[in-house]
């Protein structure tokens, strides 16, 4: 499932390890180190989100299924799947709200989001976006993108003939559209008419 470029962040929970910038101490990017000692970038710690997400054995991948080593910056990325499944550069580039460690959907997690809540009913799924995101021009993610996402990009007859299938009620082809309120800057609900239990798997 492929987004448009605020939804591939925005739209894409209990995380296994998560630091705050502030806190801690990065390393930077050789390659970057002459901009930062130029001013033209910020350091490390200020151009992170206050929680980013951090990857450690077993986050994204089992610990059974990978020999977890910090890596080295530079050089070559190869990666392999099995099955018919084509992984190219873009499902690299593009994240979502969501992810699913090891594949495994009894295990969802926050990504573009710290945290979710989903009410008991399944009808509503609250979300908490991580603050200090950045697109990479600097501007800062926030709840705007949400809406731009669904009010002038899913709602408009010329990008979007049809509202996307998964954000219909039961991801039902004639299924109700959801409904987006947004909270504040950081946070906003989506609500749909019945129970969709199977949406945060969508965004994963």
């Amino acid at each position: 499932m492929k987004f448009p470029r605020a939804l591939a962040l925005v739209i894409a929970a209990l995380f296994v390890f998560s630091l705050s910038a502030s806190a801690v101490e990065y390393n930077e990017a050789p390659m970057l180190a002459e901009m930062v000692e130029a001013g033209e970038l910020p350091p490390v710690n200020e151009r992170l989100p206050i929680e980013p997400f951090v990857v450690g054995p077993g986050v994204l991948v089992s610990e059974e299924n990978l020999n977890w080593e910090v890596g080295q910056y530079g050089g070559t990325l190869r990666s392999a799947h099995v099955g018919t499944y084509c992984h190219d550069a873009n499902q690299s580039a593009f994240e979502g709200v969501l992810d699913s460690p090891g594949f495994s959907q009894d295990n969802i997690v926050g990504n573009a989001v710290r945290d979710f809540e989903i009410s008991d009913d399944a009808t509503e799924f609250t979300f908490y976006l991580r603050e200090g995101l950045r697109w990479s021009d600097g501007v800062p993610v926030t709840t705007e993108d949400v809406r731009f996402t669904f009010e002038d990009v899913y709602q408009n007859k010329d990008i979007y003939p049809i509202f996307p299938q998964n954000f219909r009620s039961g991801g039902r082809p004639n299924g109700t559209p959801v409904e987006l309120d947004i909270i504040d800057e950081y946070t906003f609900r989506l609500t749909f008419d019945e129970p969709y239990g199977a949406f945060t798997t969508k965004l994963a």
